[in-house]
C-alpha cells in the first residue's frame, strides 16, 4: 500500500510540474531561441558594466504580428498574459514571473509570437513590458 501511495504522489508531482511550465498565455506561439536574422541583445550600463541580455522585438508581419524575445531560465519560461493599448504608438505587455519548481539557472532566449490587438491602428512602434516581479523594472523597446 505504501509503494502505491508513493507512485501516486510521484505522478501527481510530475503532472503539476509539467502543467506549470507549459502555457502560451496570449502568444500565438512560444519557442526557444531567437528569430532568424536577429542577434542576441546585450546591454551595458552607464559605467560600462554588462547588465545581460535585454528584451527585443521585431515585426513578423508589419502592423499585424511581432516577435518578442525575452531572456531567462530555459526550463521555466515567462508567459505574456495581456496586452493593453496605451496610445497610438505603444502596446503594453504584462509578463508573468517564470513558473516551475526546478528551474535551470541559465539565461536563454525565448521568442513569443504575438498579434497586434484587433482594436489597434497598426501604428505601434513601441512595446512597454511590465514584469510581474517588482524587482524588474518596466522596459520600453522599439519594434524593429
Amino acid at each position: 500500500m505504501r509503494t502505491h501511495n508513493l507512485k501516486v504522489a510521484a505522478l501527481l508531482a510530475g503532472a503539476i510540474f509539467l502543467s506549470g511550465c507549459s502555457t502560451n498565455g496570449i502568444a500565438l506561439n512560444v519557442r526557444s531561441g531567437i528569430p532568424d536574422g536577429m542577434e542576441a541583445g546585450s546591454e551595458f550600463d552607464d559605467d560600462g558594466l554588462w547588465v545581460g541580455p535585454q528584451p527585443q522585438a521585431v515585426w513578423l508581419t508589419e502592423g499585424e504580428t511581432f516577435a518578442l524575445v525575452l531572456y531567462g531560465s530555459s526550463g521555466c519560461v515567462r508567459t505574456v498574459e495581456a496586452t493593453t493599448i496605451n496610445d497610438d504608438r505603444e502596446i503594453q505587455l504584462d509578463v508573468s514571473a517564470p513558473r516551475g519548481f526546478a528551474c535551470p539557472l541559465d539565461i536563454a532566449p525565448t521568442t513569443y509570437e504575438l498579434a497586434v490587438p484587433d482594436d489597434h491602428q497598426s501604428g505601434a512602434t513601441e512595446l512597454r513590458i511590465r514584469f510581474e516581479e517588482e524587482s524588474l523594472p518596466e522596459k520600453v523597446i522599439s519594434i524593429r
